[in-house]
């Protein structure tokens, strides 16, 4: 069943769940909200079960239907075979399956029952100012009106009257499809068609998932401590700056408004998601919840926040280059929190629901890997490691196989080669406690520098640079990104003069 039927569906019977309720309070008159609340067993309403035609055509014989309700008025045309439009949303793409149902339910209207003939009082059916009424054309020149009133309490259905006949009788609640919605209903919801892989030659590797190269996001959460700064995201090798650990990949690399990995568990197992892989694997297909607006004017766009957008988002999927805008926050009709949201270029207002926007209400530091992992002891000749006031050097001793074999700090050989190698975890072990967003220093603290024994490479030097009294800058070959905690400091210190008294270090801090 259309997504779309079914929701109103559900809204009638909702409606008349209502319905019965007020009935145990009151058999007679009007409740507050104006739904009648007469029993079958008033004198001028027949109780006799029986099915009335009000009219019975064929659905290719509709040209048009004209719905008015207490949100719009719109007329559906039709266009072609199998075919429809709305005036007013030329150019829109639409759901030509949900005109289908609209156009298939009213080539035949039956009531159900028959209430009362001529009666002398509209208003106690909410007739005399009907919620809603549809006129529909027929090719052969016809037309009938359907006017619709209060909710039969007890019953599923709904008072109505036929043309300007004032005999009042019941229809089922499956016609309050198209009685109850907008011309924006019938706006279709996709916003990014689902990917699907592509077929390709058997000699020939299969695409397993879309290729976005990369992903900007401007404003939302990140927005309200970056300010103006970007977030992108590129799918490319990890740099030196941002090393690898735990869950996260090598496939996306933060570039602004820092340096590092994105911490991204397999981005097409959505039983796994992390909020770094929930960035990505939205944008395989994206849904609406529901149309708002078509082609919105400026007073709308600013009421909708979408003239300045409280988030934008820019990627691109499979060689095609997508901008999107997010407005202001709202709730849907069962309470749901949502954004409105608009294709940039397009014209079509949506409300999208916010689990399905990742990218409004991410935290940076949540999607980075959190720990700087320095070079392999394998691959290092020697550290030197400079306090200002104290200086020393591991250097590293290798076996034939490039295997660490032993050490030695300041010279001094260290014999417990177990407690040499948790040393330099220790050292290379620097935990990224924030992201450093605008501070900034040059009062330097400490200088890690990894020499590496392959000479043709560049010597990786980390510093941390003070901030405050209990953080400093972690600053990873001049990248000064991160923030880590002051008291590695005093840690590292510490563990050198314990390792050189052959005690083990301590490596929690």
């Amino acid at each position: 069943m259309n997504a779309k039927v079914r929701n109103l569906l559900i809204g009638g019977i909702l409606i008349i769940i209502l319905g019965v309720a007020v009935l145990v309070l009151t058999l007679t008159g009007k409740n507050e909200e104006g739904e009648s609340t007469l029993s079958s067993d008033d004198s001028s309403v027949s109780s006799t079960v029986e099915t009335i035609s009000l009219w019975s055509y064929d659905v290719n014989e509709i040209e048009s239907a004209t719905f008015n309700n207490q949100n719009d008025i719109y007329t559906i045309d039709r266009i072609g075979v199998d075919l429809f439009d709305i005036a007013d949303l030329s150019g829109a793409s639409l759901d030509q399956s949900l005109f289908t149902t609209v156009m298939q339910l009213y080539s035949s209207v039956t009531a159900t029952r028959l209430i009362e003939e001529n009666p002398e009082d509209l208003e106690k059916y909410g007739l005399e100012e009907p919620f809603a009424s549809v006129e529909v054309q027929f090719s052969d020149g016809t037309s009938h009106v359907l006017y619709v009133g209060d909710l039969l309490m007890g019953s599923e259905g709904y008072y109505c009257r036929l043309d300007d006949s004032d005999t009042v009788y019941m229809i089922d609640v499956d016609y309050l499809v198209g009685l109850n919605q907008t011309k924006y209903d019938y706006i279709e919801l996709t916003i990014l068609e689902t990917w699907t892989a592509p077929v390709v030659e058997e000699d020939e590797e299969p695409q397993t998932e879309p290729l976005i190269t990369f992903l900007e996001v401007t404003g939302g959460t990140m927005g309200e401590k970056m300010g103006d700064a970007v977030f992108r995201a590129e799918k490319t090798e990890l740099s030196q700056a941002a090393f690898i650990s735990g869950l996260a990949t090598t496939e996306y690399t933060v570039v602004t408004p820092v340096e590092a990995a994105m911490k991204i568990i397999n981005a097409s197992d959505t039983t796994e998601e992390n909020d770094g892989s929930k960035m990505f694997s939205q944008l395989y297909g994206l849904e609406a919840y529901s149309a708002v607006m078509y082609r919105p004017t400026e007073e709308q766009l600013a009421e909708y926040g979408l003239d300045t957008p409280y988030a934008t988002v820019y990627f691109d999927r499979d060689g095609k280059e997508y901008r999107w805008n997010i407005g202001n926050k709202t709730t849907t009709a069962s309470d749901a929190p949502a954004y409105y949201f608009m294709v940039d270029g397009g014209d079509t207002v949506y409300l999208v629901l916010e689990e399905n926007l990742p990218w409004v209400t991410v935290e940076l530091k949540n999607i980075i890997t959190t720990i700087i992992i320095s070079p392999s002891i394998n691959d290092v000749d020697y550290v030197d490691i400079d306090f200002g006031d104290e200086t020393y050097r591991m250097q590293n001793t290798h076996d034939e196989e490039g295997k660490i074999s032993g050490g030695s700090i300041n010279g001094e050989a260290i014999d417990n080669l177990s407690n040499y190698t948790d040393l330099y975890i220790s050292v290379m072990s620097t935990v990224v406690e924030d992201i450093n967003y605008d501070g900034d220093s040059d009062e330097v603290l400490l200088t890690i520098t990894y020499h590496y024994l392959d000479k043709s490479k560049e010597d990786t030097v980390v510093e941390l640079l003070a901030l405050s009294e209990r953080r400093c800058i972690l600053s990873f070959d001049g990248n000064k990104s991160f923030i880590t905690k002051s008291s590695f400091i005093d840690t590292l210190r510490s563990n050198i003069d314990k390792v050189l008294n052959g005690e083990a270090p301590n490596n929690s801090w």
